[in-house]
């Protein structure tokens, strides 16, 4: 649980939002995962930002595996002694209005700027080799992601062709699960660790 003193919130719908994101690079990676509960596609209306970041509780294996998934970090990361924590959370309500102000009404603090609020809460990276270096770093895991889950979709697909059509039922069912770990590994890809 989340003390409301650690807590911002922003309404993603409000007209005061700035229109163009930052380009900031920060020391660390800043998690902010979307928490969806009808589909990825669906766009975000409010977000939370944690003065500090918060350590995300143990997941469970269905949590963490499923295929609607989508998480800036892994089932195992969550159960480590260090753990894995999040810099904030984005959701999805039909009131993001109501629900911000439900929220500073309570104790949190609003936030109209997000990227202003990372800048004064998240340390930058300044100086501009070392900024090109990590956005090369991440470049970089995104292209080996990008090959490995390649890789292993032609290997299922050769696989299948092998098996044969009156097979293919049972080839089919290992497609989730070729999702699931082409997903960790673009999760992986985007994570950077200094």
């Amino acid at each position: 649980q989340v003390p409301l003193s650690e807590l911002h919130v922003c309404d993603l719908t409000s007209p005061l939002l700035p229109d163009s994101p930052g380009d900031d690079i920060f020391r660390d990676v800043v998690k902010i995962p979307y928490f969806f509960t009808t589909g990825p596609v669906t766009a975000p209306t409010l977000l939370l930002l944690f003065a500090t970041p918060q350590r995300v509780p143990p997941l469970r294996a269905i949590s963490a595996f499923a295929p609607n998934v989508d998480l800036p970090f892994g089932w195992r990361s969550t159960r480590t002694d260090a753990g894995t924590s999040i810099d904030g959370a984005l959701l999805r309500t039909p009131d993001p209005t109501a629900a911000s102000r439900q929220l500073v009404a309570a104790g949190a603090t609003g936030v109209t700027d997000p990227d202003q609020w990372l800048r004064e809460h998240r340390e930058r990276v300044m100086d501009p080799r070392e900024a090109e270096q990590i956005i090369a770093d991440d470049a970089r895991r995104m292209r080996m992601a990008r090959i490995g889950s390649g890789v292993l979709l032609a290997s299922l697909a050769g696989a299948a062709a092998i098996l044969g059509s009156e097979d293919l039922p049972l080839g089919l069912l290992g497609l989730p699960a070729a999702g699931a770990v082409t997903g960790l590994g673009f999760r992986r890809a985007s994570t950077r660790t200094d």
